[in-house]
């Protein structure tokens, strides 16, 4: 046996317990994961944030390299990126002005018609019962149950301000924590543009410098491939989101269903969900809809309102926004949600589409390639 065979035998031996022991200790292994993500988490915020405020900046920029400014890169590139984050922190404050007070009235002004709604809920299930047979109606007790959930009422939301009040002073603790990994993760991505044109280049370096020529360049396209794709796949998804939440809230508006602002946030958030969150968004919002009007033709007419708003989203929006850039058949979506929710949740939803574009796209460029190689190859007739 010759020294190469010898070392790849080795090789594989020892992988091979590396994995048992990684398998037979799996627990403590993501245990040390959680705790250095953790600890990474402002540059993980960081990172996110720069990504994000990357797509802008790259817009922007060009307008200061005009004039006076265009001697003076580094003052121009400091004032594209204070433009950015001043935009970006005008958008925040625009949110909070704009979205969040009327959407607290809405919260508040649910549960203070919480009884309300109760009535209106009993009046339908007595309208019904009044063409179902009585003996029907008594075994199935419906009418008994709600009037047990009535007697019970007062309890029941006593143990939901008990539960609110344990969740508000644990998402106060979060929130302190959050806000300071935030403020390092806001300067941490100040850091990131600042300086990105030499990261990238020092990264170009250490690739090249440690793997052979072929593979570095694949791995570079690759990465410059991945990035334009998310960009374009993130960038289209907030604008679409905001776009569906301006056009669902001025449509309740105009057909007069209740809590626009709060139904409206609802809509665009969960609609960034690919195709489960359109149902997840709809069905509470049709809920709430149904309680506070007691009307099933209305809450019919809302579902059918969101419905069209989302098809003129899929169909219209959805195109012109994201573009053809992170576009995929419908089975393969279908399989990005599900192989990303199953691993990932619902983070893994969303990552998992254009993620599978650039699988998909690279998979298609080997077999242009295979097939071009084919081709070229002379024939043996």
């Amino acid at each position: 046996m010759n020294k190469t065979t010898f070392r790849l035998y080795l090789l594989c031996a020892c992988g091979t317990v590396a994995f048992f022991c990684l398998l037979q200790n799996l627990g403590t292994v993501f245990g040390w994961l959680g705790k250095l993500l953790s600890v990474l988490s402002p540059f993980v915020v960081g990172g996110i944030l720069a990504f994000v405020l990357n797509i802008p900046l790259a817009r922007i920029r060009p307008l200061f390299s005009k004039g006076r400014l265009e001697k003076h890169p580094n003052a121009a590139n400091a004032l594209a990126i204070l433009t950015v984050y001043l935009l970006a922190f005008a958008l925040v404050v625009g949110i909070i002005l704009f979205i969040v007070p009327p959407f607290a009235q809405s919260i508040r002004t649910f549960g203070a018609n919480l009884e309300g709604y109760y009535q209106n809920a009993l009046a339908a299930v007595n309208r019904f019962s009044a063409n179902v047979d009585p003996e029907i109606w008594a075994k199935l007790g419906i009418s008994q149950k709600l009037n047990d959930l009535y007697r019970n009422l007062p309890s029941l939301l006593e143990k939901l301000g008990s539960g609110l009040v344990g969740g508000v002073i644990g998402a106060v603790t979060g929130v302190v924590g959050g806000v300071a990994d935030a403020f390092l993760g806001l300067l941490v991505s100040v850091y990131i543009l600042a300086d990105k044109k030499r990261m990238k280049l020092q990264g170009s370096r250490i690739i090249r410098a440690l793997l052979p020529e072929k593979t570095s360049s694949s791995l570079l396209r690759i990465l410059n491939m991945t990035s334009r794709t998310f960009s374009a796949f993130f960038s289209g998804q907030l604008v679409e989101a905001f776009i569906l939440g301006i056009l669902c809230f001025v449509g309740m508006s105009i057909f007069g269903f209740p809590y626009a602002p709060m139904i409206s946030v609802i809509i665009g958030i969960t609609n960034m969900i690919p195709i489960v969150g359109p149902i997840f968004g709809t069905i509470p919002c049709a809920l709430l809809v149904l309680l506070a009007e007691g009307n099933l033709l209305r809450t019919a007419v809302f579902v059918i309102f969101v419905i069209v708003l989302q098809q003129l989203e899929a169909n219209i929006i959805y195109p012109r926004v994201v573009g053809t850039q992170v576009g995929l058949p419908s089975i393969w979506v279908l399989a990005a949600v599900v192989v990303g929710g199953g691993l990932f949740g619902i983070v893994g939803m969303i990552v998992g589409i254009p993620a599978l574009a650039v699988a998909r796209r690279l998979l298609n460029e080997e077999i242009d390639r295979r097939e071009a190689a084919a081709s070229a190859q002379p024939s043996n007739e």
